[in-house]
């Protein structure tokens, strides 16, 4: 497991590579995840969840942050199934990842 993210406000966000995804924890209860499928250059993002009593308090941004910091540091593209990362990654055109 690596540690992608530490916020202030207690929210943790590691990638569990074994299955596949990445977690959100805010003091030590799960928050969220977001799901990635590595497949050549590519990370395709099917489907983030955020637990209900966790919304609005950045936790898919977190989460989105991650998959992106994952995807320049490994040179990869994202290819944004999900609708949140989509409109994520609208929102942060800077962000976008661009392989080499």
């Amino acid at each position: 497991m690596m540690l992608y993210s530490r916020m202030g406000n207690g929210l943790v966000v590691r990638d569990v590579p074994e299955r596949s995804r990445f977690e959100a924890y805010i003091n030590g209860d799960l928050a969220g995840w977001l799901d990635y499928i590595a497949s050549g250059r590519t990370l395709i993002t099917p489907s983030t969840k955020v637990v209900p009593e966790f919304e609005g308090r950045g936790v898919g941004s977190a989460l989105v942050s991650a998959v992106v910091a994952m995807a320049n540091e490994q040179k990869r593209l994202i290819r944004p199934d999900c609708w949140f990362v989509a409109g994520w990654l609208e929102r942060h055109p800077d962000q976008v990842p661009k392989a080499s």
